[in-house]
């Protein structure tokens, strides 16, 4: 904490530069700014050479994002116990674009008032500090400085056993959430173990498991009986198709159902379907979508030249399209709706 008292001296002090104490902060200030800027120039040099490669691109991410924590630590000092920084959504399943959101979590192990002060203010610190590196807010404040996000080990227990059993739309989807969770810095143990208690109490209560599938059942219809894509009617992306709602989001909400039915314990939806592959009952079904899966994300980078930030990245405009390219995207989201047909005759026990 010493390094952040001497940066709050420095802010109080700027103009007072005969004060030998605010002339030590100024230094700090200064290397941390420097810190920064030298992340902004690594991130911005090197993003755009992992846009064709989705596995090099995500894992490029993630030095980004931990040494944004690195850089957060710098700032307000060691963590004061053992703890874990998760990241979720298509971070936590490794399906990030070249432009993302945010998506991440704290679990700290002791819940003593000052580790809960440290670690909230640490997540408020990351969080600006990834927006900063160019990693917008989530709209849904799924970020280490909401304190829904950000609790001890004991009160992550009692949250998700709460969420589970309360079973609203919103508590399903927030559990959901934490489901594509993955460790990214410190104590890996924390999240492996808090999943496996996830999967146990959906395994001793699989009447829950039709409220996970309830969240999920209502897709978009991408298109019609005719074969012609369903495009927006209205708005700045009127003409255009959204990839993440009608095509994207059909397959992962999918298959991360079946995933916590089958008790996969893997957060990509590659290595999920892989998993479920194995598996006797989904061993000719699974490779299918898989392969359209793969298409579809090789596609969505395919499209960073055109696009300038995260939301842009969902839409394209099928008349700019060349006619064998439209052809694939119309099977990418004919394969979407059956997957997702496919998945109902699971759940219903047809």
């Amino acid at each position: 904490m010493q390094k952040k008292k001497l940066v709050e001296a420095n802010g109080e002090g700027l103009n007072e530069s005969k004060n030998s104490r605010c002339t030590v902060g100024g230094r700090v200030l200064k290397f941390l700014m420097n810190e920064h800027q030298s992340l902004v120039s690594w991130k911005n040099n090197y993003l755009f050479k992992y846009f064709s490669d989705n596995r090099s691109l995500n894992l490029f991410h993630d030095q980004v994002m931990k040494k944004a924590f690195q850089l957060s630590i710098n700032q307000i000092g060691p963590p004061p116990c053992s703890f874990s920084w998760f990241v979720m959504g298509s971070s936590g399943r490794s399906e990030q674009g070249i432009f993302s959101d945010q998506d991440h979590g704290l679990v700290f192990e002791d819940n003593g008032e000052k580790n809960m002060l440290y670690f909230r203010h640490l997540g408020k610190e990351l969080t600006d500090e990834l927006y900063r590196l160019g990693y917008s807010y989530c709209e849904g404040k799924v970020m280490s400085s909401n304190i829904l996000w950000c609790r001890s080990y004991k009160e992550w227990e009692e949250q998700i056993n709460g969420w589970i059993e309360q079973g609203s739309w919103e508590s399903i989807r927030n559990a959901t959430i934490f489901f594509d969770s993955r460790n990214l810095v410190g104590n890996d143990e924390f999240i492996e173990d808090l999943k496996r208690q996830f999967l146990n109490k959906i395994v001793s209560n699989p009447k829950v498991l039709e409220r996970f599938f309830e969240n999920i059942r209502h897709v978009r219809n991408s298109v019609g009986l005719f074969g012609q894509i369903f495009v927006e009617t209205k708005g700045i992306h009127q003409g255009e198709i959204d990839l993440k709602s009608m095509a994207y989001l059909p397959y992962v909400n999918a298959i991360r159902y079946l995933a916590i039915k089958e008790g996969v314990y893997e957060t990509s939806t590659i290595l999920r379907m892989n998993a479920l592959s194995k598996m006797t009952r989904y061993e000719k079904d699974i490779p299918i979508y898989q392969r359209y899966f793969k298409k579809l994300l090789a596609y969505r980078l395919s499209l960073i030249n055109e696009r300038t930030s995260c939301q842009s990245m969902n839409y394209i405009n099928v008349k700019n399209i060349e006619r064998e390219k439209r052809k694939e995207i119309k099977e990418i989201l004919h394969h979407g709706k059956r997957l997702h047909r496919f998945i109902e005759t699971i759940a219903k026990g047809l």
